[in-house]
């Protein structure tokens, strides 16, 4: 099952054994690095179109990770069910994971134009976000069907609360 990286279903931290110091500070490099690109005449596009390309690559990621945390609440009716789908999203993490280490190991080793480079880190930081929503959202999820209800409805929920400027 291959599973894209940049992709749309879940969000922020990889648990601490995963988790890589520098990929935050290579962000901001990265999209300063952008932007320095920009004013140097090097990249024949404008500041606002570049902005306006990642803000859209966000909007777009968190309308997805909205849209199928509403999907997983519709199929959660009692405890068998939401059992069930644990088990699914716990095979989920498990791709999208490996799937992040083998892009994170890359990325170390890609090369490209600064552009690229912050669409990728962009990307890494969008499988980190998921991938950290589908473990907060399988904790709830195993207290039980009623607590997970709650946590929706009251929007304690990892991906209700997301935060995509950092």
């Amino acid at each position: 099952m291959s599973v894209p990286i940049f992709l749309p279903l879940y969000a922020a931290e990889l648990p601490t054994k995963f988790a890589r110091p520098h990929t935050s500070l290579r962000a901001i490099m990265g999209y300063h690095a952008l932007i320095l690109s920009w004013a140097s005449g090097n990249l024949n596009i404008s500041l606002s179109s570049i902005l306006d390309i990642l803000h859209n690559m966000n909007g777009n990621q968190l309308r997805l990770l909205e849209e199928r945390g509403h999907e997983r609440r519709k199929l959660s009716m009692d405890d068998e069910s939401s059992r069930n789908l644990v088990q699914a999203m716990l095979e989920e993490i498990d791709v999208r994971l490996a799937t992040w280490i083998t892009h994170d190991n890359e990325f170390e080793r890609f090369t490209g134009s600064e552009w690229e480079i912050t669409t990728r880190e962009l990307a890494l930081e969008w499988g980190a976000k998921i991938i950290h929503i589908l473990r907060d959202e399988v904790r709830v999820r195993q207290l039980g069907c009623a607590h997970y209800v709650e946590a929706y409805e009251s929007g304690r929920l990892a991906w209700q609360s997301i935060d995509v400027i950092g």
